[in-house]
């Protein structure tokens, strides 16, 4: 399989009649595919080239002191799904009530996948996710949030943790519709307005 290295005795797939001393060497071969090497004598050693799949050939000369022969091996080294990566996001920087956008198409990658069939999602509770762009948008009194951001590609997922530190803005005050009374001329009237002021970031004595 992909990436994953394999292991025979040769003199389990060669005889020789007269029983003489073999030596096998590897002859050709192409090392951007599978790489063959013969340790200790007899025991092959195949590795893939990383993220490589297909068919590939060890061609090993066999040789008895008197005559020497090549044999060929097909080597078919079989696909696996990758697990898509994301690595290198900073943290950041968001302003209360000011959507932060963040696109992860620079920090996400898959050898077996397009980009941009990937599939983000994030586990933060002010964040919608559009594509690749993380829109955040923090309400009042949220100063930070830890995050999740995950990359799937559909089977495998990967994971980075990243925190969001958010400026605090001071929002102005609000006045509700209150009824007045009718009133007499030449008297003076006091008003409580108390419960018509709503101030999100001060008390609304001050």
């Amino acid at each position: 399989n992909e990436d994953t290295n394999y292991f025979f005795n040769i003199s389990d797939f060669i005889t020789d009649l007269d029983n003489d001393d073999l030596t096998f060497t590897i002859v050709d071969e192409n090392v951007s595919e599978v790489d063959c090497e013969i340790i200790n004598l007899t025991n092959v050693t195949l590795s893939p080239a990383l993220n490589w799949n297909g068919v590939a050939e060890c061609i090993i000369e066999v040789d008895d002191s008197y005559e020497k022969v090549n044999k060929t091996f097909n080597v078919i080294v079989n696909a696996v799904n990758d697990a898509p990566l994301i690595i290198g996001v900073l943290n950041q920087s968001a302003t209360e009530d000011i959507n932060l956008t963040l696109n992860v198409t620079p920090y996400i990658g898959d050898v077996d996948n397009s980009t941009s069939s990937l599939i983000i999602t994030t586990n933060s509770a002010y964040a919608t996710v559009k594509d690749q762009d993380i829109i955040f948008n923090y309400p009042n009194g949220v100063l930070r949030e830890n995050l999740t951001i995950n990359v799937s590609d559909g089977s495998l997922v990967f994971q980075q943790n990243i925190s969001i530190i958010v400026s605090p803005v001071n929002d102005a005050p609000t006045v509700s519709m209150f009824t007045l009374h009718p009133m007499n001329e030449d008297f003076a009237y006091t008003i409580n307005m108390t419960n018509s002021i709503n101030d999100t970031d001060n008390n609304i004595s001050e």
